[in-house]
């Protein structure tokens, strides 16, 4: 009989920013470098502007000190994705090969999503549900499905 996975809610729920993002690359017109960079950039512009829209509806609707704590937070999120951002572009620009300026933007992109989502989140939004980093779904389940042998 197989082991019901716990984390089904926590499946890869796509947005529409994220629709036009897969319908950028399934676009054979888009199959060159150049062509897949660009639809990474329009993805990250679009979540950007998707999380400075939610943080500051968010911030909006807060009272002063949750108000001050979500500010310090997303400062402290700004200064960790800026870091980020400086090491995986000198990480992936040394690299051969121009596919790792796709990865590089990819990873960027990720974080606005991820970020966007959380914000959303605790303004109830419907495409915000759960989402958890592959490789800790991959782990918990894996412990999940060891442990109810």
């Amino acid at each position: 009989m197989p082991i019901p996975n716990p984390l089904a809610k926590y499946r890869y729920f796509k947005t529409g920013i994220d629709l036009q993002w897969e319908a950028c690359h399934a676009d054979t017109a888009n199959h060159s470098t150049y062509g897949m960079l660009e639809c990474e950039i329009q993805a990250m512009e679009a979540w950007k502007a998707e999380m400075d829209s939610l943080y500051f509806t968010l911030l909006e609707s807060l009272d002063p000190e949750p108000k001050e704590l979500l500010q310090q937070s997303q400062e402290a999120w700004e200064q960790y994705f800026h870091a980020e951002a400086e090491f995986s572009t000198r990480f992936y620009l040394d690299l051969d090969g121009t596919m790792w300026h796709i990865e590089m933007l990819s990873r960027q992109r990720e974080f606005y999503r991820q970020r966007a989502l959380a914000l959303g989140a605790y303004l109830g939004n419907n495409f915000s549900e759960p989402t958890l980093n592959l490789s800790i779904n991959l782990s918990l389940h894996l412990h999940l499905k060891l442990n109810h042998r």
